[in-house]
């Protein structure tokens, strides 16, 4: 099974629609709520994008048929693939998946709709209705905007979508059916049919969002959207990616004794399944993103479900719904981006709007203030509506699985071609990293070098301009080299017996001051020639158009 790595987050909500504001909101526990613009003088608070916020610039040649729920995944995938490096065309889209989670689909339009026919009694609906309103536009307008032909699907399982997302999308990279996957959730529940059902549930504050605080009288909804791009180790390794953080493990289960009564049961067994998914234990686990509604029986469940995971003393637990509000179908992603963001700065956001300590949620919640501490591991619960739990592990990446542990070789300069007349000069040196030298495991590029330098000088007596090939390298070179000459050969027509060989390199190499590439000699005695003539040492790697026939380059020396 693969390693599932996060390479690139996006966030599009009331909090922020980009990532420095998003986390200043979460950290000072900004608050975005305000009365509906839609129903005025109700008292109903919700938190809504600035009504000046412009969605320019999308991938989209006409944004008419779309309706907001797709506008704001758009929006948020194009920050993510900007984030990732990915906002070009996609190697190879049929192997890039879509999963995003969607609770409401298009319910601002449908209201829209049913104002025209039975407000204005028109006798017509707009004629893009029907893909403005189904669930599966959101993961469809990603698809169409951005060129995937990749599995594409969404899902809905109320406050659990994206959670559930994430995680299929995780399955699909790691059992490796995608090579990438664009995956979280969008939500754009605002509209007035919507919001006046939340209201008269009896779960809708009119005040604040206070999870697990003693007072707390229920949830604030918003919109927003929020997508993570997952790639397998090996592909971000690849394109020279570094991973923000990995995914560990993930689980889904229902467990609920009616439509709106969740049970600790079914929670605590989600959250020990994901644990167990990731291969951890509990005691591994540094830090909770709860799901944290602020509801009186799901903050009282999730309490007791995480004593009994964790024992009387759980981990810090915070809740970010207080400052982003109950985004439903997009909560998970949102969540997760967080839990990215409190990673790489090693602080943990606050439950914000905290008052006091209700004897039911005795558990450490880091009331109002953020707290510094590493995360290492984290976990992130979803609950929804119906008993429909999902928990997701996600682990921090350290600088020694960020890098490939060894570099590729089947790009050297082993492989030539008789008989070419192709002299492009290759854009990437032979076994040159991003660095410009070959990093060790757990090293810095800069430590990496410094030591790389030290070990030369002592092996050869203070000297350090040469360094010997290790035999078992050279064996993997070899071997490397000759299958992608017979795996090339057989992609290609202009390929025949004895149109390639392998030539011995040289176990003496080069690295230059100026040019810090690192390359390989075509034999020990044209080496030898050249180092007699004071002539810089040379390389002739394998041109990259040899699928269309290319051939021996002429050497080029080292600069």
């Amino acid at each position: 099974m693969k390693r599932v790595v996060i390479t690139g987050i996006g966030v599009t909500a009331p909090s922020g629609c980009d990532l420095e504001s998003f986390w200043d909101s979460l950290i000072t526990g900004r608050n975005i709520f305000a009365e509906s613009r839609d129903l005025p003088g109700s008292g109903i608070l919700v938190g809504a994008i600035d009504a000046g916020k412009k969605f320019d610039g999308l991938p989209l040649h006409s944004l008419s048929p779309c309706d907001r729920n797709g506008i704001l995944a758009v929006s948020a995938a194009q920050s993510a693939l900007r984030h990732a490096g990915l906002d070009g065309a996609f190697e190879n889209p049929e192997r890039v998946a879509v999963v995003i989670g969607n609770g409401f689909g298009g319910v601002v339009c449908r209201d829209s709709e049913y104002e025209r026919l039975y407000k204005e009694n028109r006798r017509n609906a707009h004629p893009f209705t029907v893909v403005r309103v189904m669930a599966s536009s959101s993961a469809s307008w990603i698809s169409l905007a951005f060129g995937t032909r990749g599995p594409s699907f969404v899902t809905s399982s109320a406050g659990a979508s994206a959670t559930q997302a994430i995680g299929t999308a995780a399955q699909l990279v790691r059992s490796g059916a995608a090579d990438i996957a664009v995956t979280g959730g969008t939500e754009a529940p605002l509209s007035i049919g919507i919001t006046l059902a939340w209201a008269t549930s009896g779960i809708m504050s009119r005040r604040k969002c206070a999870p697990f605080s003693r007072y707390r009288d229920g949830i604030l909804i918003s919109e927003g959207a929020a997508i993570l791009i997952l790639e397998s180790d090996e592909h971000a390794s690849r394109r020279g990616a570094v991973p923000l953080a990995e995914i560990g493990g993930f689980a889904s289960n229902v467990d609920g004794i009616g439509i709106g009564e969740p049970t600790a049961s079914g929670m605590a067994r989600a959250m020990c399944a994901a644990i167990a998914d990731a291969g951890l234990c509990t005691g591994d686990i540094s830090y909770v993103s709860a799901h944290g509604t602020g509801t009186r029986a799901s903050d009282c469940h999730e309490s007791e479900a995480l004593r009994m995971v964790f024992g009387d003393r759980p981990p810090p637990v915070s809740s970010i719904k207080g400052t982003t509000g109950h985004t439903l179908g997009a909560s998970g992603a949102i969540q997760a981006v967080a839990t990215i963001l409190a990673m790489a700065r090693s602080i943990a956001p606050p439950t914000a709007n905290f008052e006091e300590v209700d004897p039911d949620c005795n558990i450490d919640v880091i009331p109002n203030h953020p707290r510094a501490m590493p995360i290492s591991v984290a976990l992130s619960n979803s609950f929804a509506l119906g008993g429909l739990n999902a928990s997701l592990v996600i682990k921090q990446v350290h600088w020694a699985d960020a890098r490939p542990r060894r570099p590729d070789y089947t790009k050297n300069s082993l492989i030539t071609q008789r008989k070419s007349g192709c002299t492009d000069t290759p854009t990437t040196p032979v076994l040159a990293l991003r660095s410009g030298c070959l990093a060790r495991a757990g090293q810095s590029p800069g430590e990496s070098r410094r030591s790389w330098f030290a070990q030369r000088r002592d092996r050869r007596g203070g000297k350090r301009r040469h360094f010997c090939m290790p035999r078992s390298q050279y064996k993997r070179a070899c071997a490397a080299s000759i299958f992608a000459v017979w795996r090339e050969s057989r992609a290609t027509s202009a390929w025949r017996p004895g149109a390639c060989k392998i030539r011995r390199p040289s176990h003496t190499t080069t690295l230059r001051k100026s040019g810090a590439v690192l390359g390989f000699t075509t034999c020990r005695r044209t080496a030898f020639a050249q180092k007699r003539r004071g002539v810089g040492l040379s390389m002739s790697p394998c041109c990259p158009c040899r699928l269309s026939g290319g051939g021996l380059h002429r050497q080029q020396q080292v600069r």
